[in-house]
């Protein structure tokens, strides 16, 4: 069985460059959040949104192993109040 090439780096180039890159804004956020994506939205630190969520002051903060993950629902609500 024959395996498929991968692209020529230029055409990866091509595809990356063609892109419209958005900032991320709360109405378009996926489901969970990282700790880097919520400290963008929040515009603080990655150190303070992971104490924050440490003290329990993130609504929805939960971690998967070592990885902190934020709920989108939960995160609106708290950036509404």
């Amino acid at each position: 069985m024959r395996r498929a090439q991968a692209p020529a780096p230029h055409a990866i180039e091509r595809v990356i460059m063609n892109q419209t890159i958005e900032q991320p804004t709360k109405d378009a956020l996926p489901e969970t959040q990282t700790l880097a994506e919520v400290a963008d939205v929040l515009r603080v630190s990655e150190d303070t949104v992971r104490r924050l969520a440490e003290a329990g002051d993130i609504p929805g903060a939960f971690k998967v192993g070592q990885q902190w993950r934020f709920n989108r629902d939960k995160l609106r609500q708290m950036m509404n109040a």
